[in-house]
């Protein structure tokens, strides 16, 4: 077990994921939540070793990423992000994160109360 750093949860905006790890370093935190698209976009950028050196160097793990699926877009969209899916969780793999989570607002501004309760 480790402490983990959620920069956004806290309200730490527009933290890029060398930013997140480097706050984690100096906070204490064993590892921290980010992005898997920015892993993704750094590995395109770079490579995968690059990735791994950030978080290795810093003694950071990769604790968990959200799941960029966005089920509450068009049906299209959310498509896409299920496509897109498979080759971003084999980059967690990679990086040896194997935890992933999402959330599920409590409120609608579409549904109604009792309607509301029964999706969730």
């Amino acid at each position: 077990m480790f402490k983990n750093l959620s920069p956004g949860a806290i309200g730490i905006r527009n933290c890029t994921l060398p930013q997140a790890i480097q706050l984690a370093k100096d906070s204490g935190f064993g590892g921290i939540d980010f992005s898997i698209r920015e892993a993704a976009d750094l590995v395109a950028s770079h490579d995968l070793d690059y990735v791994k050196n950030l978080f290795a160097s810093a003694g950071v793990r990769a604790g968990q990423w959200g799941t960029p699926v966005r089920w509450q877009a068009d049906k299209e969209q959310f498509q896409q992000d299920l496509n897109d899916l498979p080759a971003l969780a084999a980059l967690a793999r990679d990086l040896g994160c194997t935890r992933s989570a999402t959330w599920c607002p409590p409120a609608s501004d579409e549904r109604p109360f009792a309607e509301n309760l029964a999706w969730h």
